[in-house]
């Protein structure tokens, strides 16, 4: 078996940047989390709030945008 090596721009670019900022505009569960910093439930709630869930067939993506429109619009109301 032979394990491709990935270049360094590669590496730094899964390590330094979230999913949204590699030009997607859809990502899954778990990459949503990981752009939220957030566990599962309240990662799926903001989703949520944002009206950001699509489903496709049985795989559900959430909209990055929408996402982001609502976590910058949330933040000033603390």
């Amino acid at each position: 078996m032979h394990l491709r090596k990935e270049s360094i721009a590669q590496r730094e670019n899964k390590m330094n940047y979230p999913a949204s900022l590699n030009g997607r505009i859809m990502v899954t569960t778990d990459e949503l989390m990981e752009l939220l910093a957030l566990s599962r439930r309240p990662a799926e709630r903001i989703g949520e709030a944002a009206k950001a869930k699509r489903k496709i067939g049985r795989a559900v993506r959430w909209n990055v945008q929408r996402v982001q429109e609502y976590v910058y619009s949330t933040e000033d109301l603390e």
